[in-house]
């Protein structure tokens, strides 16, 4: 856990320098899940781009998402990243994504995270998702 933090910093600023070439703007969001006390029961975090002191433009597109979650306890967390009408999911894996899947996607499209407690491992509830999310769009 002690390197979750530096990894995820060497990435943002690998994917930051590397995307100056190709996005208009980007944005990185870092919030921690309601309590989560029941398996099965899914719990959704909605991002609004639109919401952002200098949201993109209505005509901007999504370029890249990374997205890395950290549960608060050992229980084995199922996330999938979607957008606001859950018509396109990607599945997180490791509890961690990188990619361009929605990329041409509208940029002011809320974006919705959804976990879903799939076994409780010894742990008990309740349990807190840390969530850090950045996303990459351009004009």
């Amino acid at each position: 856990m002690r390197y979750f933090y530096l990894r995820w910093l060497l990435s943002l600023c690998f994917l930051f320098g590397f995307s100056t070439s190709y996005a208009a703007g980007s944005w990185a969001f870092d919030v921690v899940s309601p309590a989560i006390y029941r398996a099965e029961q899914p719990i959704r975090q909605v991002f609004r781009l639109s919401d952002l002191s200098s949201p993109p433009q209505p005509t901007d597109t999504l370029q890249a998402v990374s997205v890395q979650i950290a549960p608060s306890t050992g229980a084995w967390v199922q996330s999938r990243l979607c957008t606001w009408d859950e018509s396109h999911c990607v599945n997180i894996q490791n509890y961690r994504l990188y990619t361009q899947a929605f990329q041409g996607v509208p940029a002011q499209t809320p974006l919705v995270l959804i976990h879903e407690i799939k076994n409780w491992q010894g742990s008990f509830p309740p349990l807190f998702i840390k969530v850090q999310l950045a996303v990459w769009w351009k004009s």
